[in-house]
Formats: structure tokens, sequence, C-alpha cells
């Protein structure tokens, strides 16, 4: 099996039981939907609810973080005239 076929069979496996192992009640629904909204401007909304979880289950307060650096970030910018 190739590398891109295992990879396909892995996303699919890992698909098909989410909803069931990693319900959204088990996320807070503030950060889950801030996640949903950023990952899809790549992705579809199924795929990015699935990277958003993946991510929540690492750091609880991801998106929340993202949003803080990129504002920080912004500022700091400006700031500095680049």
């Amino acid at each position: 099996m190739s590398r891109a076929s295992s990879l396909s069979k892995f996303l699919e496996d890992f698909s098909a039981p989410a909803e069931i192992i990693f319900p959204d009640e088990n996320f807070d629904q503030e950060e889950l939907s801030l996640g949903i909204s950023i990952e899809s401007e790549n992705v579809d909304l199924t795929v990015a609810k699935q990277i958003a979880k993946a991510n929540l289950l690492i750091i609880p307060n991801f998106y929340t973080q993202l949003r803080n650096l990129e504002i920080m970030t912004k500022l700091e910018r400006e700031t500095n005239g680049k």
C-alpha cells in the first residue's frame, strides 16, 4: 500500500468514529466554533471540525491562543512600522 493510500485509509478510519469518540459536548463550544471557523478557511466544514477537535484535545484553548498571537503580532508590526 502506498503512503498516500495509507494516509487516505487512516483519514477514512479516523473520520468515521470521530463524532462518537469525541462528541461536540466534550469541547468548549466557543473554542470549537472559533476553531471550525479558522480551519474552514482551507478545508470543508467536516474536516475543519475534525482538525479543530484534534487541536483542542492537545491544547484546550488552542484557538484563543492563536487569535491572541495574531493580535499581538499585528500590534507589534503596527508599532514597529512594518
